[in-house]
């Protein structure tokens, strides 16, 4: 502020403004505001390999989100979903990275399109039994940890037995609804699945149905030429390409601090993780379980 004006030193109707004092600092900060926009949106769905998938666009020099670090960014799209969408989608709030994935970003790429013109977008592959089956084992093994089973019993023995005389409980059931609400969101559950529950192999039909409904309206509505249909074990070519970054001089990283994490927990508490159900097209060494032959025939569909 100007000393006793209580107005801002850069304006434009000032004598001398700061783009005629320092015109280069001028033009940094309107590049710096002008680059401020998402570059990339993973459409895949979670456990495709979105873990490694945000560890290579940071090797490449990207600015990444993943909403399973940071789930706080994952509460106002949500409510936007949940709200049926009757306001603009926050995609403004992605504004300060250079790339997103993980649920619900996923499904966001006709807002993404809109607001970010020049977005590419990467499809990450996984055969869906394979799919299926790692996020089954990994959800199971999070409820376990995290207690989410109790809840959920607990819950339901809540809305069984209703007791109106207590002063909370219209303040239990509001809790009860978020939770249930904010549950719709994640996990798939917006997709019909219902991962580590003992109904998961009962909704699985609606639920691998759902995962190819998405990957055949993602390749309707998004341009090829913003599209890449992408496995992992591709490596760094494939990616480095549709982005156009040099090859890195180190190998193609492998992540998943999901599983690994919530199973170092599991065996401190003395139990055993979740045994993933493989088929015999799962990739199951490196945790990523994407299958080169399955990617071939999805982009030999483009």
């Amino acid at each position: 502020l100007k000393k006793g004006s209580g107005r801002p030193c850069f304006s434009l109707r000032q004598r001398n403004p700061m783009w005629r004092r320092d015109p280069y600092a001028a033009v940094i900060l309107f590049v710096i505001t002008r680059a401020a926009a998402l570059k990339v949106l993973d459409v895949g769905a979670p456990r495709t390999g979105t873990q490694t998938l945000q560890k290579a666009l940071g090797v490449l020099g990207l600015t990444t989100l993943h909403t399973g670090l940071n789930q706080s960014f994952r509460v106002p799209f949500c409510a936007w979903m949940l709200g049926g969408k009757a306001w603009k989608a926050p995609v403004h709030m992605l504004d300060r990275f250079d790339a997103a994935m993980d649920e619900p970003m996923q499904l966001i790429y006709p807002e993404v399109m809109e607001a970010f013109p020049e977005a590419k977008f990467i499809y990450t592959v996984r055969e869906p039994e394979d799919w299926f089956a790692s996020y089954d084992s990994v959800m199971a093994d999070l409820r376990r940890q995290t207690g989410m089973k109790r809840r959920t019993e607990n819950s339901k023995r809540l809305r069984s037995h209703p007791q109106p005389s207590q002063p909370l409980a219209p303040l239990v059931e509001k809790i009860m609804e978020a939770t249930d609400k904010w549950e719709s969101c994640n996990g798939c559950h917006y997709w019909g699945c219902k991962f580590g529950t003992p109904e998961s192999e009962d909704v699985k039909p609606q639920c691998l149905k759902s995962y190819q409904d998405h990957f055949n309206q993602v390749k309707a509505t998004i341009p090829a030429d913003r599209l890449l249909i992408y496995n992992l074990t591709d490596g760094w070519g494939p990616l480095c390409e549709f982005l156009n970054k040099p090859i890195p001089n180190q190998d193609f990283p492998h992540e998943d601090w999901v599983r690994s994490g919530t199973e170092r927990s599991l065996r401190r508490a003395g139990l055993q993780p979740t045994p993933e159900r493989t088929t015999e097209s799962a990739v199951s060494s490196v945790g990523v379980g994407l299958v080169q032959r399955t990617a071939k025939a999805l982009k030999a569909e483009l």
